[in-house]
């Protein structure tokens, strides 16, 4: 399927900027709603004493160095920025799902903030043309079937 070319894929994602910062009031901020293992566990892996603010927050992930196992094996090296290691709740969306490794084929990217009239606009484009042009109304009229105006 993902290599027929007659299949067509879309994709939609969060935006970048609300995931993150929920990503920090869920999982980082420990505030009386929270303050579970993750806002521990990222205190302790970067070294704070309470819960950093959003700005440190993103400070921080930004200069985060990981480390990853070179090419499947046991020795890892420090990798700067995004890679496969980076915490899944901040890194990218391209790196979940197998959609980087399938980008050339994805015919559409969306957004989950407009995913009803963008899916919409998938449907009554090519695939309106190709499948729903062809469905006609049972409405009768003077014996003929006509579509509603």
């Amino acid at each position: 399927i993902l290599n027929d070319p007659e299949w067509k894929f879309a994709v939609f994602m969060r935006d970048p900027a609300e995931r993150l910062l929920s990503t920090y009031l869920d999982k980082v901020r420990v505030n009386s709603g929270n303050g579970g293992m993750e806002a521990i566990h990222f205190r302790n892996v970067y070294n704070f004493t309470e819960s950093p603010t959003f700005e440190e927050f993103v400070e921080t992930i930004a200069k985060n160095k990981t480390h990853c196992p070179v090419r499947g094996g046991s020795k890892r090296e420090n990798l700067h920025g995004a890679d496969w290691c980076t915490d899944p709740h901040w890194r990218p969306q391209t790196m979940a799902c197998g959609i980087s490794e399938f980008l050339p084929r994805i015919n559409y990217v969306g957004s989950l903030n407009h995913i009803e009239s963008q899916t919409r606009t998938i449907l009554q484009g090519e695939l309106w043309e190709r499948y729903g042009k062809y469905f006609h109304w049972n409405t009768k009229k003077e014996g003929k079937n006509k579509e509603p105006e």
